[in-house]
């Protein structure tokens, strides 16, 4: 059988993550995927809004990138042994 592991089924995606917020302060919101070439750019589209059944301005409006995730007991320990514990708390502290 193959090696089957999460490493294999990771997505490897670079497309950005955005929300399109309503213009009529509706608080309807699309969630959708651009490419990082077109981030540089702001995103907006016409389309319909449910809430007040029109179709009106969509506007782009970015999703915070989530935050690193803390080390485990596990994690310290491997820093410990491999050196980069002083690095890690230098971060800290700064």
């Amino acid at each position: 059988m193959l090696f089957l592991s999460n490493v294999l089924f990771r997505c490897k995606s670079k497309r950005v993550h955005i929300n399109l917020i309503s213009s009529c302060a509706s608080n309807y919101i699309y969630s959708t995927y651009i490419s990082p070439s077109k981030s540089k750019y702001r995103l907006s589209l016409r389309k319909h809004d449910p809430v007040v059944n029109r179709h009106v301005m969509f506007y782009q409006k970015h999703i915070k990138a989530r935050s690193k995730k803390k080390l485990t007991l596990h994690g310290i320990n491997y820093a410990r042994f491999t050196g980069w514990f002083l690095f890690i708390k230098k971060e800290k502290i700064l």
